[in-house]
């Protein structure tokens, strides 16, 4: 069985994907130059997932973390509250019937706060989706991590992940959100959601790849299992039920 292949995925070192992703003024930047800026998520301790901003900006930049503190929490912080309140708003309303009024409730700032750190919905809705990818991905890396390839690195990633969704529910709905949002967005004449989405679930498929060994054949049949667990989670059925 071969490798599934997005159109646009393109490995790097930074997992960077030719993606708009709108900036915020204090956005994480590890790097400016020319017309376009690099933007990774800063919160992963391994393999970020970066995304290109391609949209035309002048002259090179370099954005530093502003906003030094609202009652002591710096911007960063903020936007990493937004980002969790997003995924669970997200998971439960998808994204026509969350509202940025609810998101701004649930971390508990003025509405217009959000848009000093996001410039619309639409880009707190990809960041959503690439915490919650870059979740999983971590997830199966740290479980696997000095076990080796083979069936006992496919055990301990199913083990972390069942706890991943058992403990985080709206991770596993946030990807499921996702998934309806792409088509939806495309029929619209708008890619970049289904851009993010498609190299979330490749940085995904790419470390449980390789912690299998390479082994095609185990790749597919461990996200076969993990797909069908999924749907049973989703709407209410014990993951036993399937078998």
């Amino acid at each position: 069985m071969s490798r599934p292949v997005a159109a646009t995925w393109k490995p790097a070192a930074t997992r960077a994907s030719a993606v708009s992703l709108p900036m915020a003024e204090d956005a994480p930047v590890t790097s400016a130059t020319g017309r376009s800026v690099v933007i990774l998520d800063s919160h992963s301790d391994s393999k970020p997932i970066g995304f290109r901003y391609s949209k035309p900006i002048g002259l090179p930049v370099q954005v530093q973390a502003g906003d030094a503190a609202m009652g002591g929490v710096s911007a960063q912080e903020r936007r990493e509250s937004v980002i969790r309140a997003a995924i669970a708003e997200f998971a439960i309303a998808g994204y026509r019937g969350t509202t940025t009024a609810a998101i701004a409730d649930r971390v508990g700032v003025k509405q217009p706060y959000l848009f000093r750190l996001f410039p619309d919905k639409k880009a707190i809705f990809l960041a959503a989706l690439t915490r919650s990818a870059e979740d999983t991905r971590l997830a199966f890396e740290r479980a696997a991590d000095g076990v080796g390839g083979g069936e006992r690195a496919g055990q301990v990633m199913a083990d972390a992940y069942a706890q991943l969704i058992s403990t985080c529910p709206e991770t596993l709905l946030m990807q499921m959100q996702g998934y309806v949002t792409v088509a939806a967005a495309e029929a619209q004449g708008d890619d970049v959601i289904g851009e993010v989405v498609r190299a979330g679930w490749m940085s995904i498929w790419e470390t449980v790849h390789l912690s299998l060994g390479a082994d095609a054949e185990r790749t597919a049949g461990f996200f076969a299992c993990g797909m069908l667990g999924n749907m049973l989670t989703a709407i209410g059925l014990p993951v036993n039920a399937g078998r």
